[in-house]
């Protein structure tokens, strides 16, 4: 694997060359100090150590053929790379991403001992509902009135019970006016 290098000088931000000195490196979290050509300090930039595997996809079509260490791009910054303009700023941020990146870690390891093989579920979790019927037969806006929850939610919770034979269809009643759909009357079995 092809690690960062330690000094290196690069057009980064498209406004000259910098030259970039790594201070230190600890548990994936790189501290650099990127200085003018001149030898002035700029300020100090701290980051997540991003690695690329080998096969991994390029513009192009090519492919990465051996894996390395990656400086963060400009879209990095303020999400996983942070730019300090002093040194002791800069030596908080690292201590802080250190704890944080060991917290994680050590999350994922509780997790996966807790529940082995299991591979964690992405998305949202789904909210149980707690809805109290009414004993007579009552329609989806009676429902929508007394509980406050919304129509595509009682919709599904409804067809679940359908399904399960708790609830049943019994009938439609025309509006008033005798204008769009008929409402849907449900009874509890």
């Amino acid at each position: 694997m092809k690690s960062l290098e330690k000094v290196f000088v690069c057009n980064a931000d498209k406004c000259g060359d910098n030259k970039f000195i790594q201070l230190k490196i600890e548990d994936g979290i790189a501290l650099y100090e990127r200085q003018n050509m001149d030898g002035r300090t700029l300020g100090y930039e701290v980051f997540v150590v991003k690695t690329i595997l080998a096969g991994a996809a390029l513009p192009g079509g090519n492919f990465v053929k051996e894996t390395y260490e990656s400086y963060p791009g400009s879209g990095s910054f303020g999400k996983t790379a942070f730019f300090c303009v002093h040194l002791d700023r800069a030596e908080t941020v690292f201590k802080q991403l250190v704890k944080k990146l060991k917290e994680n870690t050590q999350a994922k390891l509780e997790d996966s001992i807790a529940n082995p093989g299991k591979a964690k579920k992405r998305g949202r979790i789904a909210k149980k509902l707690n809805v109290v019927l009414p004993s007579v037969k009552f329609t989806m806006g009676a429902l929508i009135e007394s509980t406050g929850l919304t129509q595509p939610t009682l919709y599904v919770y409804i067809q679940k019970l359908i399904k399960t034979g708790k609830v049943m269809e019994v009938g439609r009643i025309k509006s008033e006016s005798g204008r769009g759909k008929p409402a849907v009357v449900y009874s509890v079995i």
